[in-house]
């Protein structure tokens, strides 16, 4: 009996670290994706309303994808990108103006085909899965529709 006791110990600290290390993972996205760097540039306080896409994949860069994680809007403004309450800790929503994304490129990532809405200034990108890009199209300005 006391080997039992003994033996789950370590299975509780284990369960009590998952919560740790999946913000430690959103903070490390956060950072390292670009996002905390456009937010501070891009705040978006959620005002304004237009056509709404959820599940969709959004990624900054080739490393960092939030795989059918974020809620995308097309404001007026621009375009409004915010991730679903789980996914949301060091992620506060974002704004990108219409007239700071420039011409989309298609490109081929791992495994899949995008289309990257590059930055101009910020020199970041924002990168969509194509079928996704797909489905947004008709609602995006001239400038960004390929």
């Amino acid at each position: 009996m006391a080997e039992a006791e003994a033996g789950s110990g370590p299975g509780v600290l284990t369960l009590a670290l998952i919560p740790v290390i999946l913000v430690g993972l959103l903070w490390l996205t956060a950072w390292t994706s670009g996002w905390r760097a456009l937010a501070a540039r891009y705040p978006w306080d959620g005002r304004g309303t237009g056509p709404t896409w959820r599940w969709m994949s959004v990624g900054f860069g080739t490393l960092w994808w939030y795989n059918r994680g974020a809620v995308v809007t097309a404001t007026p403004a621009g375009l409004g990108i915010r991730l679903f309450p789980w996914l949301r800790a060091f992620h506060p929503p974002l704004l990108l103006p219409w007239e700071r994304l420039a011409q989309p490129v298609v490109s081929n990532f791992i495994l899949m085909r995008g289309v990257e809405l590059p930055l101009v200034e910020a020199g970041g990108r924002v990168i969509f899965k194509l079928a996704d890009y797909e489905r947004m199209r008709p609602a995006l300005p001239p400038h960004l529709r390929l």
